[in-house]
């Protein structure tokens, strides 16, 4: 008998025709499949789907035999079970590595109008990640007792510069970037897009597939995810995706207060992935009747600032924070007293890797984890820091420190971290008592984020535009593993 023979009558036994019954069999199992699962982790490569497929109803046997058939006779590509299936999961990998992204919709601003009428915004969001340009929608509101005032607003890059565009003001402001800026930017603005559609990405392992629905001729899988938050009002999203090319369609973000009705906030109407955007989309020439608060040539550049405080004395800067795989926390920090005029480079003469802190005015000595959903507590987590490395421009010494946990944390479970501040001038207990909190600009994935953004952020702090010799990824994983081994003693 010939190998065709066998391979016919294995058909033949599973009661499937080569063809639409066989394609359309081998299709619904593994949407039963994936309906079956709550926590989806779809295929993004062949090994994958084929696992799904034999957890299925169909059996190991048959499923082997069709195998065997389809790899024989070619059919893979003639039915498309090779292809990708996409579920929310798959979405950050699809925008990281987009050349372009556009996205359109409204934002919804509640109660902010007389006997409490929603205000509904037109949105646009363009990003340009090869060539670093964006063009952002970006309405926000003032509140004054006597009203909430929403105002109209964007930001637009050209890659070298940004402008702030207030259209309820007709102002405008210009600002200079560095190419650290722009990278950094580039990835912060693909997150803040990804947390429009989807939520926080935290989020994605928890979406359900609800249903699915027909839009010009093409199916589209319906995500959910009601998610109850402890400290706020509770937020519930639902994303319209292809699971056959990985397009949105459309999505929606609603939140409630206790007891109240579910209140729409954004809705995404288009998504586009890889689409040419002309170059005048990021013209940065305000309108002419608009005031100039600046110009190109007057526009200084934008300092690394993630948040600040101070008490009149004392002022803390955390410039920038990393979060790592593992969970450990990187971050950049400055202090200064303003009454004193007295240089803080004794106060680094002397550090050490992986040792004390810089004595500066008050020092972020720790971390303490603020739980993604509210409920989760970590009153005996703490994280302790140690000195990395330091830099210095225009007279500012920055403290570049790392944050390792006395516990495990998965940094999924993170949503930001308060700053646990000692003070260390004569009679400044009220310094310490000073309280600022921060969340992680990005995570580092790998050795290649971290020379791109962690050493990037300490040249961009640099007079010499350099970071500090000798700091690697390998060594400063070395330095966790030796602390973590130090503390489990």
């Amino acid at each position: 008998m010939r190998p065709t023979d066998n391979i016919h009558s294995l058909i033949k036994k599973l009661h499937l025709k080569a063809g639409a019954e066989l394609d359309q069999r081998l299709r619904a199992e593994i949407r039963s499949a994936l309906d079956e699962q709550k926590h989806t982790k779809p295929a993004a490569t062949r090994p994958k789907t084929w696992r799904i497929i034999m957890k299925s109803r169909i059996t190991k046997l048959a499923a082997a035999a069709v195998i065997v058939a389809l790899a024989t006779i070619g059919f893979f590509a003639q039915i498309g079970v090779t292809r990708n299936v996409y579920a929310m999961s798959n979405v950050p990998e699809l925008f990281e590595t987009a050349k372009t992204i556009h996205m359109a919709g409204r934002m919804y601003f509640p109660s902010v109008e007389p006997a409490g009428a929603t205000l509904s915004i037109e949105v646009e969001y363009w990003l340009d990640l090869e060539n670093e340009r964006w063009r952002l929608s970006r309405p926000f509101y003032v509140s004054t007792p006597e009203a909430t005032k929403v105002h109209i607003s964007e930001v637009i890059s050209d890659g070298e510069y940004e402008v702030r565009v207030d259209h309820t003001d007709k102002s405008a402001s210009f600002s200079k970037l560095s190419p650290f800026q722009r990278r950094l930017f580039v990835r912060r603005n693909v997150h803040t897009l990804l947390q429009y559609l989807c939520g926080d990405p935290r989020l994605l392992d928890d979406y359900t597939r609800v249903g699915e629905e027909l839009i010009a001729g093409q199916t589209f899988d319906i995500w959910e995810v009601v998610k109850e938050v402890y400290s706020g009002p509770d937020i519930k999203l639902k994303a319209w995706l292809s699971p056959e090319t990985g397009e949105f369609a459309k999505a929606v973000f609603w939140q409630r207060a206790e007891n109240a009705d579910w209140n729409k906030k954004m809705e995404i109407a288009s998504v586009e992935r890889d689409v040419d955007i002309p170059d005048e989309v990021f013209t940065i020439v305000p309108p002419p009747a608009y005031t100039l608060k600046n110009d190109k040539d007057t526009a200084t550049p934008k300092e690394l600032t993630h948040a600040s405080v101070s008490n009149g004395t004392v002022t803390l800067n955390c410039h920038i924070l990393f979060a790592m795989l593992d969970g450990t926390v990187i971050a950049g920090w400055s202090s200064e007293n303003t009454e004193s005029e007295v240089s803080q480079a004794e106060l680094f003469a002397e550090l050490q890797f992986g040792g004390e802190l810089p004595k500066e005015p008050v020092e972020v000595a720790g971390l303490k984890p603020i739980s993604a959903d509210g409920h989760t507590t970590y009153e005996q987590t703490t994280y302790k820091g140690y000195h990395l490395a330091y830099t210095q421009k225009a007279g500012r010494f920055y403290e570049w420190s790392i944050y390792v946990a006395n516990k495990t944390v998965e940094p999924a479970d993170v949503w930001g971290y308060q700053l646990q501040l000692e003070s260390n001038l004569e009679g400044g207990e009220a310094n310490a008592r000073l309280s600022i909190a921060a969340t992680a600009e990005l995570t580092i994935q790998d050795e290649e984020d971290f020379n791109s953004l962690v050493l990037g952020a300490m040249a961009e702090c640099s007079a010499a535009g350099v970071a500090p010799d000798g700091l690697t990824y390998e060594n400063v994983l070395a330095l966790v593993e030796q602390i973590r081994a130090s503390i489990t003693k």
